[in-house]
């Protein structure tokens, strides 16, 4: 805490972000491969527990993302993760100015209010997108088609990715080859969880359904183990 020559309040000392922009260098397969080539699939779901943990203390005080930026984490290892532009949060009742569309959740996509006050569970939508996007390299978990406006895909809610047995498999099923095994590799739980959020009509896909970062700690916990 800084203060004048009079002791009155002016500032803070904030610590300098380190490490690498999650959007930029670690939600592709070229960017792991070029900053972290030495990472596995345990570091990398480490790490999602890392992010996790921090937006459960933000949450837990009535912090919000409002509208989640990826290019403003940095992330030095697994171990270490910095959340800057954190003016941009929504705290208590003040509001965040955004139009990002893409990360919003699907019930905000038609809405033109430049400043709105976000719900906990239009949070929880996103923290979700944020771990299906780190743990799935940067992919988008609806299926956009060919030339195919990606603000409908979020209202539509159709899912991209297979899930159920062999031969009743639900989904959009638009991602083949290597996405299909980096999909496949997170086991039952975990992808049964991402497509009932994601998928319309599913159990976790409304408002009041959906589910907390406590609970993706959990199933991101069970996959590390």
């Amino acid at each position: 805490i800084l203060h004048n020559a009079e002791g009155e309040f002016v500032g803070i000392l904030v610590p300098a972000s380190d490490g690498y922009q999650l959007k930029q260098h670690l939600m592709s397969q070229q960017g792991l491969e070029t900053y972290f080539p030495e990472w596995d699939r345990t570091k990398l779901t480490h790490l999602t527990k890392t992010i996790l943990d921090k937006i459960i203390y933000l949450q837990d005080r009535n912090v919000l993302f409002g509208i989640v930026n990826s290019s403003a984490i940095f992330v030095k290892d697994e171990n270490h993760v910095y959340f800057a532009e954190m003016d941009t949060y929504q705290i208590e009742g003040f509001p965040i100015l955004s139009n990002e569309k893409v990360m919003q959740a699907p019930e905000l996509q038609d809405s033109n209010d430049g400043m709105c006050l976000y719900t906990k569970q239009q949070d929880n939508y996103e923290i979700a997108l944020l771990i299906f996007m780190i743990l799935m390299h940067g992919k988008f978990p609806y299926n956009k088609g060919k030339n195919r406006n990606l603000s409908e895909s979020v209202k539509r809610m159709n899912f991209a990715f297979r899930y159920g047995r062999q031969g009743e498999e639900h989904g959009a099923k638009e991602y083949f080859g290597l996405w299909r095994f980096v999909w496949s590799h997170l086991g039952n739980d975990l992808k049964q969880a991402f497509y009932y959020t994601f998928q319309n009509g599913m159990p976790f896909s409304t408002p009041e359904s959906r589910r907390d970062a406590r609970f993706w700690l959990r199933k991101v916990s069970e996959l590390e183990n």
